[in-house]
């Protein structure tokens, strides 16, 4: 079954025009260009598993010049770039936290009902 693809007026144009020079018509110029495209998008990135692309990263040499090594602590020098905020209200936010928290349970468990675990 064809399949209809709107293209801009202007790519339309030239495309056309590439037909016209190239004596075939627009359709068949687009279906060889697609075509080769698809060809060349294969060749170029093979369909990777999940699994086979890990692999690949692992297999990435570093690059040497993006490595820096600790000068300090973490903890220290997030706590050290900041002051604390004044109207940081601890309990309120613990109060948020755990609203949250019995929120997520909640969905769990729904799901799990729903899904036949409990």
């Amino acid at each position: 079954m064809p399949t209809l693809i709107a293209l801009p007026d202007e790519l339309t144009t030239k495309l056309q025009a590439k037909a016209e020079s190239q004596q075939q018509s627009l359709e068949t110029l687009v279906v060889d260009i697609l075509n080769e495209a698809v060809d060349e998008a294969e060749e170029a990135w093979p369909p990777y598993t999940l699994e086979d692309l890990v692999e690949r990263i692992k297999s990435t040499p570093p690059v040497p010049g993006s490595f820096h090594p600790a000068t300090g602590s973490l903890a220290e020098a997030l706590a050290a770039s900041s002051p604390p905020d004044p109207n940081f209200d601890s309990e309120a936010w613990n109060r948020e936290w755990a609203k949250i928290e019995d929120e997520i349970r909640r969905i769990n468990r729904e799901d799990d009902i729903a899904e036949g675990r409990g």
